[in-house]
């Protein structure tokens, strides 16, 4: 349950409804059923953003709350008229999803790199550059919780002995 009231939500869907109405009936392309969170927003609050937070949830609320499906692409949100436009959206949300988990994977191995170059870890999270159990990955730190061993030895095992 989220935190948008129930006549913002009515209205949203009222919006999407009719829009989607219009494009079953052939009046309406698919870029012109769409409508931007800056449009809904518009519509529905009066104020005009590119970007309106509350919308977007909103917009999640229907499809969490009612069951309401619905796509976005650059030209905004829009109840899907075929399946194919929800095939799309999914593929579109494991590509994000893809980049995103390989910019975590980069960044934790840049990490990684960077504190065995020697650069000191104090810079960005002022902890200590010799504290090793820290530097150690989630598996690598239950590692030692489970055996006791020396977090510096597995430490250099794991990475070389530069700090």
């Amino acid at each position: 349950m989220t935190d948008i009231n129930t006549d913002l939500l009515d209205s949203i869907e009222s919006v999407l409804r009719r829009r989607h109405a219009k494009r079953v009936a052939g009046a309406y392309s698919k870029a012109e059923q769409s409508i931007t969170s800056g449009e809904l927003a518009a519509t529905i609050t009066g104020e005009d953003t590119d970007a309106n937070p509350k919308t977007r949830e909103a917009v999640r609320a229907l499809m969490d709350e009612r069951s309401i499906p619905v796509v976005s692409s650059s030209n905004g949100y829009r109840i899907p008229t075929e399946a194919d436009a929800v095939s799309d959206e999914l593929d579109s949300l494991d590509g994000r999803i893809a980049g995103i988990q390989q910019r975590k994977s980069l960044l934790s191995s840049a990490w990684d790199a960077w504190l065995r170059k020697g650069q000191p870890a104090e810079v960005t999270d002022g902890g200590d550059p010799t504290d090793y159990y820290d530097r150690l990955t989630g598996a690598e730190q239950a590692f030692v919780d489970e055996t006791g061993f020396d977090p510096k030895d597995v430490w250099e095992t794991r990475h070389g002995d530069g700090q």
